[in-house]
């Protein structure tokens, strides 16, 4: 036997990593690639790349259009792979075409298949994933495909890592007792707090002990990314200066010393030879938190001069200064801001000061800067006496997929001239659209070290050595200095020193690089943000779910959280201050969100024990820092470090779910796998997070009930060839093996497509989607271009679309496998996916999303992965109910690139998919048990039994309640018109209904009959049977194929006579000719002896309706019409239209029988919009009358509560009565008031005929009136 062996010398990546069932398998397995194959995506226009696809290929996109074969294996955790081993494979050449258009015509092709072993975690549970890159460069030259292979690995032991790089938490926080103030500030100085700062802020000082004034923070700029380096927990007391405490009276000439730090850090870059600042992207302030009371604080101790022989001596140090600007971000996305632009104007100069320059040291300037030109560009720098260029790429502006601009940085060496430094920069603008912006500059220089009263820090780089003893000599103004050491933020020190002639001395080690401050007073430049509440985030444990929710939507959210816990959660809602005091010492970062998470997650003892979900309660920004007019950032968010490609740049909410230590750094090449559900309600007032709340909530009740929750709707652009129909109908296979499940496919290809002059259309499209979503499914699948509007080129579904839908108890779970539909970080728009889940009246119970431009070839996979795990199964129960744990185990199984990372979940992670518990199955055909063999003929009577059963099989004999059979023909096959010339494709759909009914289910067992239609396709092959049922508490579902379908009946009824047809808009009160809005449903009652056509099969045997004899435009309403209850003779359709023109309008319904006999019926109604009050229909009923008559009238403000009023006048015009009444309108049609004949007094008026004002009366200030006679007898 061939084998190739792979042996490993393995660095230990810790990359979190899960242990599921899937995972698992024997230390051999085989593995197939199968057929290689080309897939070319358009982005926009004629942005395209070329994927090399085979099943199951999985992509790293950042680095490579490379597909690989991955494998993923669950290891203890002192387990490691040392051995991979693939042998019975086959090796094929690829094709010259393939080789010729993709990259591994490339040279970067290795000449072995190339074997590749990383590790991590996933819920605390170690795994190997080995990646398999199955093509290689021959010794002939050829490129070769591993066809198929066995794999097979041997472990060895290693030392348990994971738990030696954990963070081990405080069980308590100091916030949690005690009167806590929070102050800010925004450069690095040492700060004064006076006694009238702390009585302007109202803070009693008088009533203080001074001694037990303490101040907490922690290392300032932004928290380390990776989970191990970030040791950030909880705040730290700090050591402070109190000046006049001793008498335990603060007093009005005390004074507060501490030294606060710059919220952007610097730090220095020995490869580099310079100090680099590190600009914070999420906060412009440090923050500190002032306590008292209790034990005394901590102070600043004295730091002696050292005594011995000096290994250095230094009197000029090395400064510092930068300049950044953080005003544009490119491409709305990523954590880069850059500042000036270089446009109409050219050239800028920016200004530095450094007292004391050393003119005999070279300086550095370090400089970033961005172009935007299509030609070459340069930058000149000019400094000093010195003059340098920055040069840029230039940027294909014809290709979205490629960068917004090209970054140019360098560094320059040069002798300043004076101590004031100015930076000239001008661009060279080689076209008019050429634009430049700079990003930053840093100055390193040498300054003597001399003291002018002005606060000064000073370090020096040369004196570091190994047991370094360094001699500083400070001269200048020092009779009142102090000199700080404030290399220890926590631990400052005051460093005392020898005073002669203006000149400080001391000696101090300088093993490592020692920061100091000298200064004569501290900066009053304290900002001050309020008290702080106790709080005690650090005391939870074994939380199942936690919300973080800003302020305004706090009550909503704890309205939620009971929910949840009804549901069987353990539940805490917390405010984004809250984790940011504890975690973030008081700063905004996402990675302070991820560390209150992580302590739950280390703090587990258990699997059971472990967080399971996040939410986001609150709209985010890709600006964190409220730099845009009108900005929703209500909770944080992370965006990529790439900023300028719009396929490479991304936001991630998945980065506060990842988890163990050696995860978090997010640099692209990393395998972080979330290790929780994470979701966002991208809310931004109240009403929005009423309306999504209330969404929830019904979802989650028996309200909600119904057999939408059978189906499953998969829609597929026509664009790139037939890729997206291909890739829909790979990931709807899935549903093949679940019975209850039904399938619809809107393939756009499959309608005509019209030409019109903003575009090609497909309105009939359009129709079957709004129609799909308005009757409810349980999924809904996109796979194909979008944008974040709506979806396909061709618009087939936008923001009109979206809004119009009335679904609210009918949500579907969104699946939207296309780019950036669902962009929530953009304050300036709301995206078709963040309307789909804000649209209080339907859209969508959560949308499983993408937030940036994704490629249809690596979201195959995701999108395929996420059906399997969707309807995974264990121990008769589905494995992954909730949308978190479906969402994170999908995550789990694919690398953490770009694509991936772009998929979010905009809902509630702990929401559970609405699948049926229980169980309905068929019990007999006809009398006789379910074989297989019964056959369902044309025009016969059949009758089925059934059951409902709990998940062992066991009959449900407390199930009382109703089952919604629906009764399906045969599979059949479809092909698509090719409307772009692409080609046609063929598909297989089971789209003909044959009956829809509703049967009583008594204790648990239930029958129902109907007469199978003409219209049947008359081959015989398998047909299918899908069940709904619900006891208004639970439901049940199933589905068979146990039963044959064909021929036709021996004996037939026969029947020449159409179905009766009762139609109305909105409810049974509507009059021909009435009057309604722009969306109003409508309603039929049919009825037959043999029942109602649906099965679609017939040409022209549809139900259906067009308004205004637009026959072409019509909508087939097969699939809302629904039996009545054990009577397959009669039914009712109700049907949302959306978007009716203002005016009147005929609306036509057609109608078939089994026997294809028809009927019509016509209505005709007007549309009125409902802004203004508008009657019709004005009359009283009876009339004439003798003792009682009711006022009626129609209005378009259903839904509205109005003020009405009758005044009835003889025909003089006297005034004999006036009768008025507030109605909530909950139609079209009022019949409310009534009158009995007598006038204000309760006479009775005489006989005659009388003339009334009915007047309406809307809320906004509408009204309309309309006069009308009556008779009284």
């Amino acid at each position: 036997m061939t084998k190739l062996r792979i042996n490993f010398s393995l660095k230990f990546i810790a990359l979190a990593f899960l242990s599921f069932s899937f995972f698992g398998f024997s230390q051999e397995a085989k593995y197939e690639v199968g057929e290689v194959s080309l897939t070319k995506e358009t982005l926009y226009d004629s942005d395209s790349r070329t994927f090399i696809f085979f099943e199951g290929a999985k992509y790293n996109i950042e680095n490579s259009s490379i597909p690989f074969k991955e494998v993923q294996i669950e290891l203890s955790s002192n387990q490691e792979i040392e051995q991979v081993e693939l042998s019975n494979y086959s090796i094929s050449v690829v094709e010259d075409e393939v080789v010729s258009t993709t990259i591994l015509n490339s040279e970067d092709l290795d000449d072995d298949f190339k074997i590749e072993v990383s590790y991590f975690y996933f819920k605390k549970r170690k795994f190997a994933e080995i990646k398999v890159t199955p093509f290689r460069v021959a010794n002939s030259g050829q490129v070769e495909v591993l066809k198929r292979f066995d794999l097979s690995y041997r472990k060895k032991a290693v030392a348990e890592r994971r738990n030696k790089t954990a963070t081990v938490f405080k069980n308590s926080s100091v916030l949690s007792a005690g009167e806590w103030y929070k102050i800010a500030v925004n450069k690095e100085s040492v700060f004064k707090l006076t006694y009238s700062f702390f009585v302007r802020n109202g803070i009693d000082i008088e009533s203080i002990d001074p001694r037990t004034i303490k101040i907490y923070g922690n290392k300032a700029g932004m928290l380390p990314e990776l989970n191990q380096n970030n040791d950030v927990d909880d705040l730290e007391e700090l050591s402070i200066l109190v000046v006049g405490e001793n008498d335990g009276d603060f007093s009005r000439q005390d004074y507060v010393l501490f030294y606060g730090q710059d919220p952007n850090s610097k730090y220095y870059d020995t490869i580099a030879d310079r100090f680099i600042h590190t600009q914070n992207i999420y906060s412009d302030s440090t923050y500190y938190f002032i306590t008292f009371g209790g034990a005394l604080g901590k102070r600043i101790g004295n730091q002696e001069s050292l005594s011995g022989t000096p290994t250095n001596t230094v009197s000029v140090f090395d400064d510092f200064q930068y300049f950044e600007k953080d005003r544009t971000n490119f491409i709305k996305s990523g954590q880069e801001w850059v500042g000036d632009l270089f446009d109409a104007t050219t050239t800028y100069q920016y200004n530095f000061s450094f007292p004391n320059i050393d003119l005999s040291s070279n300086a550095r300037l370090s400089i970033s800067a961005f172009a935007r030109s299509s030609v070459p560009s340069n930058l000149n720098i000019q400094v000093a006496n010195s003059a340098n260029t920055l040069q840029f790429f230039t940027v294909n502006f014809d290709r979205y997929d490629t960068p917004f601009a090209e970054e140019s940085k360098s560094v320059y060496v040069f002798q300043p001239n004076s101590p004031n430094l100015t930076v000239t920069a001008t661009y060279s603008k080689p076209q008019s659209s050429s634009k430049a912006w700079m990003n930053f500059i840093e100055l390193n220089v040498r300054r003597r070290l001399v003291f002018s009263g002005q606060t000064m820090f000073f370090r020096d780089v040369n004196s570091v050595v190994a047991n370094g003893l360094t001699r500083f000599n400070l001269s200048g103004q020092l009779q009142s200095a102090k000199v700080w050491n404030v290399s220890d933020y926590r631990n400052v020190l005051n460093q005392e020193f020898s005073l002669s002639a203006n000149t400080a001395t001391f000696v101090a080690s300088s093993n490592s690089l020692q920061e100091y401050v000298v200064f004569n007073d501290g900066d009053s430049t304290v900002g001050f943000s309020g008290k702080v509440m106790n709080q005690n985030l650090h005391a939870l444990s074994n939380i199942d779910y936690i919300i973080v929710a800003h302020p305004l939507f706090k009550e909503h959210a704890e309205t939620l959280a009971e929910f949840r816990r009804n549901d069987g959660l353990t539940v805490e809602v917390v405010l984004p201050e809250q984790i940011y005091n504890e975690f973030g010492a008081g700063s905004q970062s996402p990675v302070a969100i991820r560390s209150l998470m992580r302590m739950l997650y280390e703090k587990a003892n258990s699997a059971a024990d472990l967080p399971k979900y996040l939410l986001l309660y609150g709209d985010g920004s890709y600006d964190n820092k409220n730099r845009i007019s009108g900005n929703t950032n209500f909770i944080v968010t992370y965006q990529s470090k790439n900023s300028t490609s719009p396929v490479a740049s991304y936001v991630s909410d998945d980065y506060m779910a990842v988890l163990d230590p050696s995860e978090g750094a997010y640099t692209g090449a990393d395998n972080d796998k979330v290790d929780l559900g994470v979701g966002r309600f991208p809310v931004k007032n109240l009403n929005e997070s009423l309306g999504v709340l209330n969404k929830i909530l019904l979802y989650g009740t028996q309200q909600s009930l119904g057999d939408w929750r059978n189906l499953s709707v998969f829609v597929a652009d026509d664009e790139d060839g037939t890729l997206h129909m291909n890739h829909s109908a790979i990931v709807s296979r899935n549903i093949d093996s679940v019975p209850f499940m039904n399938v619809e496919k809107i393939y756009l290809d499959a309608f005509p497509q019209i030409a019109t002059p903003g575009g090609d259309r497909y309105p009939q499209a359009t129709i079957a989607i709004n129609s799909a979503i308005n009757k409810g499914s349980l999924l809904i699948n996109y796979t194909g271009h979008g944008g974040e509007t709506g979806w396909t080129a061709e618009r087939v579904i936008g923001v009109s679309d979206i809004n119009a839908w009335q679904n609210n108890k009918k949500l579907p779970l969104f699946i939207t496998a296309t780019c950036e539909f669902s962009r929530f970080d953009d304050p300036l728009r709301n995206s078709g996916g963040e309307m789909v889940l804000l649209n209080k009246d339907g859209g969508g119970v959560a949308l499983m999303t993408t937030t940036r431009l994704v490629y249809a070839t690596p979201n195959l996979y995701l999108n395929d992965t996420l059906y399997k795990r969707m309807f995974e199964k264990a121990n008769g129960e589905y494995k992954y109910q909730r949308l978190g744990d479906i969402f994170a185990i999908t995550k789990a199984q694919h690398s953490n690139s770009a694509n991936a990372k772009n998929f979010t979940l905009l809902g509630d992670p702990a929401t559970k998919l609405a699948i049926p518990k229980y169980n309905v199955v068929t019990t007999a055909i006809n009398g006789s048990p379910v074989n297989g063999k019964d056959t369902l003929k044309a025009l016969s009577k059949v009758t089925f039994a059934g059951e409902v059963r709990d998940e062992n099989g066991n009959l449900m004999t407390n199930f009382n309640g109703f089952v919604y059979p629906t009764i399906f023909d045969k599979i059949r096959s479809f092909t698509t018109l090719n409307n772009d010339n692409n080609g046609p494709y063929n598909y297989k759909s089971r789209n003909s209904r044959l009956f829809k009914g509703k049967a009583s289910v008594v204790n648990g067992i239930f029958s129902f009959d109907f007469i199978v239609p003409k219209d049947i396709s008359y081959n015989v092959g398998s047909g299918k049977v899908s069940y709904y049922a619900d006891d208004n508490q639970i439901d049940a579902s199933g589905g068979s194929t146990d039963f044959l379908i064909g021929g036709t009946a021996d004996s037939v009824v026969l029947d020449d006579q159409g179905p009766n047809i009762e139609m109305f808009l909105n409810d049974k009160n509507f009059v021909y000719g009435g009057i309604t809005h722009e969306n109003p449903t409508l309603i039929l009652e049919l009825s037959d002896e043999q029942g109602i056509n649906t099965v679609g099969n017939g040409v022209g045997h549809d139900l259906v309706a067009y308004i205004d004899d637009k026959t072409d435009e019509s909508f087939i309403l097969n699939d809302f019409y629904e039996a009545a209850l054990d009577d397959y003779t009669s039914g009712k359709v109700n049907y949302p239209m959306n978007g009716l023109a203002e005016g009147k309008h005929r609306l036509t319904v057609k109608a078939w029988d089994i026997h294809n006999n028809s009927s019509e019926r016509t209505l005709e109604f007007e549309v009125l919009k409902e802004k203004d009050v508008k009657l019709d229909h004005v009359l009283n009923y009876p009339n004439p009358f003798t003792t009682n008559t009711q006022f009626w009238f129609e209005h378009n403000q259903a839904g509205q509560t109005l003020d009405v009023k009758v005044d009835v006048y003889t025909v003089s015009g006297k005034l004999v009565r006036s009768i008025s009444q507030v109605i909530q309108a909950t139609g079209y049609q009022s019949r409310s008031i009534e009158w009995d004949g007598r006038d204000d007094f309760g006479d009775r008026i005489g006989r005659g005929v009388y003339v009334y004002r009915l007047k309406v009366s809307s809320r906004n200030g509408s009204v309309a009136e309309k006069y009308e006679k009556l008779v009284i007898l």
